[in-house]
């Protein structure tokens, strides 16, 4: 049945597009636009009474804000994933840097939501230095209105294990604040720990927005998110190796290469300064080595949550076998009964001085516990994790492409002479941007305490007062750090 013109209200153009639009339609999608229409018309037969019912709606529903402090991306990619969880579930929802938060701005809120990390010696990300001082300081406002939740990122390889985070707990309570939910300490395998303490605190919310049955459910959010993102942490692309150069000149005694990465049919995007991660395989002949060690079987059967592989494929591909971790030796003292084991992890910094350099094999020779089995030994181990590596390369120039730039590099600053500290002080006074990339135990605090040096010799300002610039060029995002 077409429209004529000529009987309907319609003009020609009118009814012309109308006859070629329904024309196109299959069955089921003219079904959908009758419901369309019908329900448009309702709306405005409505209109008024409608808007007033969503205004009293979006009154009633819950705000959140998500606060991230992060070095690396990882609590920011958290935060972002929470806030379209919480968008999807009906919650009016922020996610925001901490170095760009308001820090005042806490005694207005009703829910917020911290994701941090921590970084070198138990120290806040950059970006969380700000509101950590306030928090700690002596103008940190009555917080008794306020209901929080706290994630923490961490890595227990190292003895200041979620600081950050504990520290944000604990002032926020100190404060007059009340949890939400309780505090989820993350070892770098944090995507099941970091999901279950969402879902949790979603379900919070949910409680706090009452019996109006504002929120909708829980499992459709998550299930929507995931559909969109195709590769991630949990997800990883298998990259094909497109280059793999050596830069250096023959007989240098550096080696660094340059290794370009296809991305094509990922999906995946980057911007330059990002670090992109990279699943090692651990080294073959150390895996045989704990396999021999314990006189197992490399072809036997374990158990990897949803998947079922190989002894030798759990440890060479999903689980870290090197550097060694405290609670790696606390389930091998318990496993073993070990005393002296107990002994050493009773003081913390021998037991620190032990690990440095240590791996799985070392444990495994100096503290043997007899007939151990694959499916007591995988459990012992964390998640393998990603590596991170500063990717050297814009997006906009090498299109489906990612190049890093590696290298083996020694770091050695003590004693050395800070030269050229007037030249660098004239960069900083006109401007000068500072980005510091690699590795955060040793180059960053070593980059770190020239600047402050810098800054006090040329600049003539006292310890304190070079922090303080240092932190205001943080600010400013003048000094920036990629390190891990």
């Amino acid at each position: 049945m077409m429209i004529d013109p000529s009987n309907s209200p319609l003009t020609t153009e009118q009814a012309s597009g109308l006859n070629h639009l329904l024309d196109s339609l299959e069955p089921h999608q003219f079904d959908w636009l009758a419901g369309f229409i019908a329900g448009w018309q309702a709306s405005r037969r409505t209109g008024p009474a409608s808007n007033s019912r969503s205004a009293a709606a979006s009154e009633q529903r819950p705000s959140l804000t998500v606060l991230y402090g992060s070095q690396t991306g990882n609590a920011e990619h958290l935060a972002e994933a929470l806030g379209e969880q919480a968008s999807a579930h009906g919650i009016d929802v922020r996610v925001i840097d901490m170095a760009e938060y308001k820090p005042r701005q806490l005694k207005h809120e009703g829910f917020v939501a911290v994701i941090t990390s921590t970084h070198g010696e138990g120290e806040p990300p950059d970006n969380a230095l700000d509101l950590h001082e306030f928090l700690h300081g002596r103008k940190a406002p009555s917080l008794k209105h306020l209901k929080y939740g706290v994630l923490a990122l961490g890595d227990t390889s190292y003895a200041h294990f979620c600081q950050t985070g504990r520290e944000f707990d604990a002032v926020l309570e100190g404060l007059g604040a009340s949890r939400l939910v309780a505090r989820v300490d993350c070892d770098v395998d944090y995507d099941d720990a970091a999901e279950g303490w969402c879902s949790a605190l979603l379900e919070a919310l949910q409680g706090e927005a009452g019996a109006a049955g504002i929120l909708t459910a829980g499992g459709g959010a998550a299930t929507g998110a995931a559909a969109t993102q195709r590769h991630d942490r949990r997800h990883p692309f298998p990259a094909s190796v497109l280059e793999n150069l050596v830069l250096n000149g023959r007989g240098s005694a550096k080696e660094t290469r340059h290794i370009e990465l296809s991305l094509e049919g990922s999906g995946l995007s980057y911007r330059p300064g990002d670090a992109l991660g990279i699943y090692a395989r651990n080294d073959p002949r150390l895996v045989a080595a704990i396999i021999e060690g314990l006189a197992l079987d490399p072809a036997a059967t374990v158990h990897l949550g949803e998947i079922d592989t190989t002894l030798s494929q759990a440890l060479s591909h999903h689980r870290e076998i090197s550097p060694l971790t405290r609670p790696v030796v606390e389930k091998w003292a318990a496993l073993g009964n070990d005393e002296t084991l107990g002994a050493l992890l009773a003081d913390p910094a021998e037991l620190v001085a032990w690990l440095e350099g240590r791996d799985l094999l070392d444990l495994i020779e100096a503290h043997p516990v007899p007939a151990i089995t694959p499916d007591e030994l995988v459990p012992l181990l964390r998640k393998l994790p990603p590596r991170l590596y500063s990717i050297a390369s814009s997006q906009a120039a090498v299109e489906e492409e990612v190049h890093l730039t590696v290298a083996a590099v020694r770091f050695e600053a003590h004693g050395r002479r800070r030269e050229r500290a007037a030249e660098v002080w004239r960069w900083l006074e006109r401007g000068a941007h500072l980005y510091v990339c690699g590795d955060a135990d040793a180059m960053a605090a070593d980059v770190h305490a020239a600047l402050l040096d810098v800054i006090v010799e040329a600049g003539g300002k006292s310890h304190e007062e070079a922090t303080d610039y240092l932190r205001e060029l943080t600010r400013q995002k003048r000094y920036q750090r990629d390190i891990y």
